[in-house]
């Protein structure tokens, strides 16, 4: 299925783009943090109050954080370069 125009803003990626996407090879000790909070995100927004709970939601925005805390540091972004990155929050 094609991806909607309107998603790509006019540019649908070619298999070649994606195969240069510069994705690190990391190690399985490497993806444990990642995968622990991944799994414990997933846990917490299973549950049928996650919506309702503040502190579920918080608990979550924090584990977020903290994967993309250890994305900044897997590809060396400076100050300047996360805070382009997050400028949009």
């Amino acid at each position: 299925m094609p991806i909607p125009f309107s998603t790509t803003f006019g540019t649908l990626p070619t298999p070649d783009m994606i195969n240069n996407l510069p994705l690190p090879l990391l190690t399985e000790n490497e993806r444990e943090p990642f995968i622990k909070n991944v799994d414990h995100i997933l846990r917490i927004t299973a549950v049928t109050d996650y919506f309702e709970s503040k502190g579920k939601q918080a608990e979550v925005e924090e584990l977020e954080s903290q994967i993309d805390q250890m994305v900044y540091e897997l590809y060396g972004l400076t100050p300047e370069e996360i805070a382009v990155v997050e400028g949009g929050r």
